[in-house]
């Protein structure tokens, strides 16, 4: 696990779920920017687990499914979505990136609910629209709602508006805020693998 606050969280969040299932969890800390993670590696699958989870950023999950990869473990290896990068698939290498399963969000053209999104920026910009560009449109378009609604661009009101968003149709689904932490609840992050042409795609 890295120790950041976004990757500490996805692994906070999946212990506790696996925890109330009645599973054991071990958890091991890396140091960011190490070029070898043999140690951690170790530890690890010391236990003999039946899955290894790593949440961590690119290029260290790389070295890491590399590492497990060279293991000869049996273990299950998910990777959290701070590792989906294309370039993750090029230093990790083709096969070991198809041996794993990630978190994450696929590209716009794969989202069932951005079909129109996509079709207007392909015509717009005469290219597809990449994975981010996407939550940042829905972001503009809520955010530019609540104003609306707020009739007012000052902080305090749009945001007391923005707080209120409920069930508001994105291209990346359904948006409902919540009011305490301003977080959007059920964010579209799905189960993805790598296919042949070293593309994220949505697992089926």
């Amino acid at each position: 696990m890295d120790p950041s606050t976004f990757t500490t969280g996805m692994a906070d969040r999946l212990e506790a779920a696996l925890r109330a299932n009645g599973v054991d969890v071990e958890r091991f800390s890396i140091t960011p920017g190490a070029e070898d993670y043999s140690a951690a590696i170790q530890q690890a699958l010391a236990s003999d687990p039946g899955l290894v989870y790593v949440s961590t950023y690119f290029p260290e999950g790389s070295v890491i499914a590399k590492g497990l990869a060279a293991s000869g473990s049996d273990a299950q290896r998910f990777m959290g979505l701070a590792n989906v990068d294309p370039a993750f698939v090029k230093l990790a290498g083709l096969e070991e990136a198809q041996s794993l399963v990630f978190s994450g969000t696929p590209e716009a053209a794969q989202l069932p609910t951005a079909k129109v999104y996509v079709k207007a920026y392909e015509q717009r910009f005469d290219r597809t629209p990449g994975v981010w560009g996407t939550f940042t449109y829905d972001s503009l378009q809520v955010l530019a709602e609540a104003m609306e609604q707020a009739g007012s661009n000052r902080f305090e009101p749009a945001l007391d508006a923005l707080l209120q968003t409920r069930n508001y149709q994105g291209a990346t689904g359904t948006i409902t805020i919540d009011p305490i932490t301003g977080n959007r609840l059920k964010v579209p992050v799905f189960i993805l693998q790598v296919n042949a042409e070293g593309v994220y795609t949505i697992k089926g």
